[in-house]
């Protein structure tokens, strides 16, 4: 029996893939992988990110596995919407499972809900960015207007706060770039709500929209978007933090 039932709540993991370097495992995990998935992760010129790769697709794999106990790792089946959106093909369950995936700088993050369509973002906050200049081409101008108001580094962090929110959003509705970053933008309350609005060019409706946003060891921002398939159940989100992870056991935390 599946362990995940809760329809109202989306959940994060989240995982160091540079703390995962027993052979056995990583060689265990490969073995979980599908041909096509071998050749996505072959083409990575270096080494750290054929592992993340790797680390990805297991972490997604078994996760799932998770929810649905009958299903093994290896059994997973994915396709990809007309944008590139994946979903799983192979099963067919009562309750459905939609997942999301990113990865960052010493990061791997799976955001999955039995209810709602998710999308998630990481990224780390550490690497060096001109964040006036992206912004200007990527942000809608009240974002830009509000980030010029904070000093340099509120600036800096509150950039990648925007970043991985409008990540997060395009990544949910599958979209991805397609949907042209400035046409929508976020608002915060001095409570921490997160709220989205939307220019005449993009019709959507910012009420079917809840976002969640965390700091992770001062080095990660995370960003989810979740649509909802019914207003009235608005979830909550849970990060499991992932401590363990070898063949017989995973560890969890959150």
């Amino acid at each position: 029996m599946s362990l995940f039932t809760d329809c109202h709540t989306v959940d994060v993991w989240v995982t160091a893939d540079a703390d995962i370097n027993n052979l056995v495992v990583l060689a265990d995990y490969r073995n979980l992988l599908n041909e096509e998935e071998i050749v996505a992760m072959n083409v990575f010129a270096f080494e750290h990110l054929r592992k993340q790769y790797l680390i990805t697709r297991a972490l997604l794999r078994q996760t799932l596995s998770f929810y649905e106990p009958s299903v093994h790792p290896s059994e997973w089946c994915f396709g990809k919407g007309e944008y590139g959106k994946p979903f799983i093909t192979s099963h067919a369950f009562e309750m459905p499972l939609h997942f999301n995936l990113s990865h960052t700088e010493g990061r791997v993050v799976l955001a999955i809900s039995r209810e709602h369509s998710v999308g998630v973002d990481i990224e780390y906050v550490k690497r060096g960015i001109d964040a006036d200049e992206i912004s200007k081409s990527f942000f809608a101008p009240n974002e830009i207007d509000y980030l010029q108001m904070l000093n340099r580094s509120e600036r800096e962090l509150k950039f990648f706060e925007i970043w991985t929110l409008k990540e997060s959003y395009i990544k949910a509705v599958g979209k991805g770039l397609n949907i042209p970053l400035q046409d929508f933008h976020f608002s915060f309350s001095a409570f921490g709500k997160i709220t989205i609005a939307f220019s005449e060019n993009l019709i959507d409706m910012p009420h079917l929209w809840v976002f969640h946003q965390y700091q992770l060891e001062d080095n990660y921002c995370l960003a989810v978007a979740t649509k909802l398939a019914n207003p009235s159940h608005k979830p909550s989100c849970v990060v499991h933090t992932i401590l363990q992870r070898n063949l017989e056991l995973l560890t969890f935390s959150h």
